[in-house]
């Protein structure tokens, strides 16, 4: 506590004996304590726009979040017109499938006049099956009027054996050629009965999307009719899907019918060729009437081979339906795919937005306690105005009269206003010991006062020596009073000005969001407009104080003193200035420990939100710190594989190939290889290999010089036996390595079946190990693991480096971003500091 008071008044007590300047001195103590207490006003003020103006940017992140919802749910109605374009594609698609619905029952047409034109053919075989039955009548006839044609039909003998063994080979050839149709029948039943499994896979895939999508459709029932038309056409789909396997299981029982009538008209030929067989055992007819069966069997095969031929044709023309089938199904199962996936993707933005709009409803409640404190904290400054415009009024009215009983009715005034503190301080506090503790305040106050009661009492005695300083004091106050008052009515309008844009935020802010919290934020907007209402309340008070000062510091001039009477103005206004400054010093220190209290109070709700703050924060730094490592650690690693690459080998085997009956003996195997090796760093060979690169496009290596030197670098040669020569070349670049040595291994080869006359051993060199790799014919073969690996060492480097520069750069603009704040605030006028 404070011990201005009795120090003012121990320098009361002294001026019977001391100078006559000691007045002033107390005078100056009174305005340094008036001075104090605004100066702790203005702090707690201070304090009060700090913590309005972080209401101020947690309405502006309020605002942000409502951006980013509306964001959301113009991303979700983006989503819903994407899905409304699929569901578009899928009526399309359906359509489609309706068109090669009608084209499939076309076929079917088609299909079935071959199936008529095989019935005619079989109704023609019959009739000429009646003809030849006539006709072997007519033989038998014939063989008994021309018996002396038998020569003749021995000689025709031999030529129907010539075209026997002739239809011979061509039921052979049908036999392979019905050899290959069931043997692509049974490919065509595999990939079939693949594609039923496939299909069986695809359905119960399509289930279990089934199941997700119910679950999906009671979790996001609010997405309106536009999902339900999706399933719907989903369900089409399905349906269509279905369709289309059940045309595709129409198309192979088509394609079997066809099959078999294939077969059957195979077994047919193969009875004609049988009764022809017959027919040229018993021909002993002329030369006339079997050139006319001969020509009524070509005419019979050549309707054989077109029916042949036409089946083949169907089945073919079948087997590219199925295919197609098959395209639909897999087409409209991908179709499905993508709308399960545009459906899971609306689900997650969904699940997003909702978690955004429960975080945005949980900050609500946050700004809403924040709100609830800062009403508070203005209410508790309220009530502190308000006693402090009341000791001004009750001053400035002191001025004017100071008899017993006004200062007995100011006494009871006094304890009213310390009742008002306490239970003002009882009011904004709810903690126990701050209670018990204020408590103890007030009675020591009160003690205080009584002792200030009795000094006053013993100062009348000196109001006459103190009128002189009190005038000075008084003075002094007054202009200071004055300036302060015009900074606080300034800052007033700051404050309602504040105040009304957190109001208009604050209400902006709980647009669209729960009744509840609407209800509580308009509750706290209209605690807001009381605390603005007193503020304009505390400023006419204001300045009313003020004209009352200018009054009477204009009555207390010296022009008014000297003109004033002396039988009239020795003794009572200098009372009355000793009794109300004794009375503004206590009330001073009074509101002065209530501002302190104030002032804890703030802090201490100051540190609970920095320690509610700082968690979140804290959080939030790690999280961005990990994520830097991650991009850093991926980053370095892709560098250090691009310009640090790990060294691989491949190798590729050439074998020398001797003549048939020449075998290679070991001095001919000996000096194969060391031809071949020999080949390596010839001039002329090097000149072939490099217009080889050239023409490969790989200029690095075409030049002999440059290939010569690579070679030297990058190339080894190994035996592990006679007659093989091994090719090692390293490198960086998998496929070029691959290229390089494919290239130098054919350009070997080649060179080598050229000059195989010119060597003694005369073997012919082949190529070992060939295999497909990207579509490509290989003979070299990499050997996976690496014989030079230093990416991880240098990715190590890289990530260090790269990791404390990245800390350095974020250091550097987190400083330039707090400086420029610090900049902002310094030079914000609403920041300003009051008087």
């Amino acid at each position: 506590m404070s011990n201005a008071p009795q120090n003012a008044s121990a320098a009361v007590r002294s001026k019977g004996d001391a100078a006559p300047s000691n007045p002033t001195s107390r005078g100056s103590d009174a305005s340094g304590s008036v001075l104090d207490i605004i100066a702790s006003v203005e702090a707690q003020l201070s304090r009060i726009r700090s913590a309005q103006a972080e209401q101020a940017e947690q309405l502006a992140s309020l605002e942000d979040r409502a951006r980013a919802l509306d964001e959301a749910e113009a991303a979700l109605a983006r989503r819903q017109a994407d899905a409304e374009q699929v569901e578009r594609l899928l009526t399309e698609r359906h359509h489609q499938l309706s068109q090669q619905e009608q084209s499939l029952t076309e076929r079917e047409g088609v299909l079935e006049a071959a199936e008529n034109d095989l019935n005619a053919s079989r109704t023609a075989l019959n009739a000429e099956r009646e003809a030849l039955a006539g006709e072997r009548a007519e033989v038998a006839r014939l063989r008994e009027q021309h018996a002396q044609a038998e020569q003749l039909l021995k000689e025709h003998w031999d030529q129907l054996k010539v075209e026997r063994e002739r239809l011979n080979e061509e039921a052979e050839r049908l036999e392979q050629v019905e050899r290959t149709l069931r043997a692509d029948l049974e490919r065509t039943r595999e990939h079939a009965a693949r594609a039923d499994a496939d299909a069986e896979a695809a359905r119960q895939e399509r289930d279990a999307v089934s199941a997700e999508m119910e679950q999906l459709r009671a979790e996001l029932a609010n997405t309106g009719e536009s999902l339900s038309n999706t399933r719907s056409q989903l369900e089409q789909a399905r349906q269509s899907l279905e369709q289309a396997g059940r045309d595709r299981a129409g198309l192979e029982r088509e394609h079997a019918e066809l099959t078999a009538r294939v077969e059957k008209a195979e077994s047919n030929v193969g009875e004609l060729i049988a009764r022809v067989e017959s027919m040229q055992a018993e021909l002993d007819v002329s030369s006339e009437s079997r050139a006319a069966l001969e020509s009524e069997l070509s005419s019979a095969r050549a309707r054989i081979e077109a029916a042949e031929a036409e089946g083949l044709q169907l089945a073919e023309q079948a087997e590219r339906e199925r295919d197609e089938a098959r395209r639909r199904a897999a087409s409209l199962e991908a179709t499905i795919a993508e709308r399960d996936e545009t459906i899971s993707r609306q689900s997650s933005t969904l699940e997003a937005a909702k978690a955004r709009l429960e975080e945005f409803a949980a900050a609500i409640g946050e700004q809403t306690e924040q709100i609830q404190r800062g009403a508070e904290a203005l209410a508790a400054v309220r009530d502190l105005r308000q006693q402090v415009a009341r000791l001004k009024e009750e001053l400035a009215k002191a001025k004017l009269a100071a008899d017993p009983a006004e200062l007995e009715r100011r006494e009871e005034r006094i304890r009213e206003l310390t009742e008002a503190l306490r239970q003002a301080r009882g009011q904004t506090v709810a903690d126990d010991d701050d209670l018990a503790r204020r408590d103890r305040r007030i009675v020591e106050q009160q003690a205080e006062i009584d002792a200030l009661r009795a000094e006053l009492e013993r100062a009348r005695i000196d109001a006459e020596e103190a009128r002189r300083g009190a005038d000075d004091a008084r003075a002094d106050i007054r202009v200071e009073s004055d300036d302060r008052t015009i900074a606080l009515q300034a800052r007033i309008s700051e404050l309602e000005a504040l105040l009304a844009a957190a109001e208009a935020r604050a209400a902006s802010a709980v647009t669209g969001k729960s009744d509840q919290h609407a209800r509580e934020l308009r509750e706290k907007a209209a605690m807001l407009r009381q605390a603005a209402e007193h503020l304009r309340r505390r400023k006419s008070r204001l300045s009313r104080v003020r004209r009352l000062l200018r009054e009477h510091a204009r009555s207390r001039s010296p022009e008014s003193i000297q003109l004033a009477s002396p039988a009239t103005t020795p003794n009572r206004p200098s009372r009355e200035e000793t009794e109300e400054r004794m009375r503004l010093a206590a009330r001073i220190q009074q509101e002065r420990e209530a501002l302190a209290e104030a002032a804890r109070a703030l802090a201490a709700s100051e540190k609970a939100m920095i320690r509610r703050w700082a968690r979140p924060r804290a959080v939030a730094t790690v999280a961005w710190l990990t994520i830097m490592a991650a991009l850093v650690g991926v980053g370095s690693w892709f560098a250090a594989d691009q310009f640090f690459p790990a060294v691989y080998t491949a190798s590729v085997t050439i074998q020398a190939q001797p003549r048939p009956g020449f075998p290679l003996t070991d001095e001919q195997a000996a000096q194969w290889q060391l031809w071949h090796a020999g080949q390596l760093e010839d001039d002329a060979f090097l000149r072939t290999a490099a217009r080889r690169y050239a023409d490969r496009q790989m200029p690095m290596l075409s030049d002999d010089a440059s290939l010569r030197s690579h070679l030297k670098a990058h190339l080894t040669t190994d035996s592990t036996r006679d007659g093989e020569l091994v090719l090692t070349m390293s490198g960086s670049d998998q496929p070029t390595l691959l290229t390089t040595l494919d290239t130098l291994a054919m350009t070997l080869v080649s060179e080598s079946r050229r000059q195989a006359g010119k060597r003694p051993d005369g073997a012919r060199t082949e190529l070992v190990g060939e295999h497909q790799q990207d579509g490509q014919t290989r003979y070299a073969q990499i050997n996976p693991t690496p014989i030079e690996d230093r990416r991880l060492e240098r990715a190590g480097v890289i990530f260090g480096a790269g990791y404390a520069a990245l800390l350095l750069l974020t250091g550097l603009a987190y400083v330039r971003l707090s400086r420029a704040k610090r900049i902002f605030d310094e030079t914000d006028p609403a920041a300003e500091p009051i008087g």
